[in-house]
């Protein structure tokens, strides 16, 4: 029911240097933040591989063979790099909402473009068929679950160094 709408494979490919860069600036503007962040990141990855290891999904995409133009050999270059396995959840979504959690130390207008940024690149993931709905949702509950957790454990930490 989602419509394929091959344009946004742009903001799809904008994750690679958005997560690094965003990463990079939270080291800089706030260090504890950023570990959580990372800490969360890591362990949300290992949650993930444990699904894609147990759980197997994949996605249909459309034909595109015949397709012409720069927005189609991009897609066709992430299809040809990335299969239509592991889907759920979603990496792209799962570090692009741990960075929108994470970044909410900046300025709000930074934030907002960071948040903006995240959410549209959520949004790409099924409009360029890498990813159904139920694979948003888990993404965003795997990186909540992770986000709070790493939280706790960077308080209960910072409590053991004060005695």
């Amino acid at each position: 029911m989602i419509p394929f709408v091959p344009s946004f494979i742009i903001l799809y490919v904008l994750w690679y240097p958005f997560i690094t860069g965003a990463l990079i600036a939270l080291a800089f503007k706030d260090k504890r933040t950023y570990f959580q962040t990372l800490i969360a990141l890591c362990s949300g990855l290992v949650i993930s591989y444990i699904f894609f290891a147990l759980f197997q999904t994949a996605i249909d995409r459309p034909d595109i063979r015949n397709e012409k133009g720069f927005i189609y050999t991009m897609v066709s270059y992430i299809y040809s790099q990335d299969q239509p396995y592991n889907c759920f959840p979603s990496i792209h979504v799962l570090t692009s909402y741990l960075i929108l959690r994470g970044t909410r130390v900046f300025r709000r207008a930074i934030w907002a473009m960071t948040s903006t940024l995240s959410i549209l690149i959520m949004v790409s993931t099924v409009l360029v068929k890498q990813h159904v709905a139920a694979d948003i949702a888990g993404g965003i509950l795997v990186g909540e679950l992770c986000f709070r957790l790493a939280g706790i454990a960077r308080i209960s930490i910072s409590s053991h160094k004060m005695e």
